[in-house]
């Protein structure tokens, strides 16, 4: 990868919000409104960290990695993602993560809004098929059950709502 050819971290801001969205899980939380959010955010430290080259996220001490990649966890990190003091939050990070390493930082906003005075800016979009197909095969690879027609649903929902929303839409900026 660019990355490693660099000599660089690959910093995926997607799994930092996967890693949230299984924290909330898992403290029990139910309602997404933002009094509940503040709240949870609040009651959270994340850690990024890197072994032999792979990114692991830690909330609260505890390493959340296995379980980001799954279809539940995506679909409750897009919910959650929308919430202002969830998105300053991780974008926190991200910013603190740039300012401590050389990296690449891979996401929906990162030219936007996250780092918009990013030495370089990249925006990558590939088809909705192949995107499906993909996130398909990773979920079978990882011995979960899927259904392609599902994943493809999932996926253009998430996309219409990055896309759409009021903070930080997904958007390519003009210098990228």
């Amino acid at each position: 990868s660019l990355s490693m050819k660099l000599g660089f971290h690959m910093l995926d801001t997607g799994a930092i919000f996967r890693g949230i969205a299984c924290a909330f899980a898992d403290m029990g939380y139910i309602d997404m409104n933002e009094e509940t959010i503040k709240n949870f955010v609040a009651k959270i430290e994340v850690d990024v960290k890197f072994f032999d080259d792979v990114q692991h996220v830690f909330v609260n001490g505890e390493d959340k990695t296995s379980n980001l990649r799954t279809e539940k966890t995506s679909v409750l990190a897009s919910k959650i993602s929308v919430f202002p003091s969830v998105r300053r939050f991780m974008n926190d990070v991200a910013r603190e993560f740039a300012k401590n390493n050389n990296c690449i930082i891979e996401g929906r906003d990162i030219g936007s809004v996250v780092l918009p005075n990013a030495d370089v800016k990249i925006f990558l979009t590939a088809d909705e098929e192949v995107r499906a197909k993909r996130r398909y095969l990773q979920l079978l690879e990882s011995g979960k059950s899927a259904d392609f027609d599902d994943v493809l649903k999932d996926l253009q929902e998430r996309d219409y709502r990055d896309s759409h929303r009021e903070i930080a839409p997904l958007t390519m900026t003009k210098d990228a």
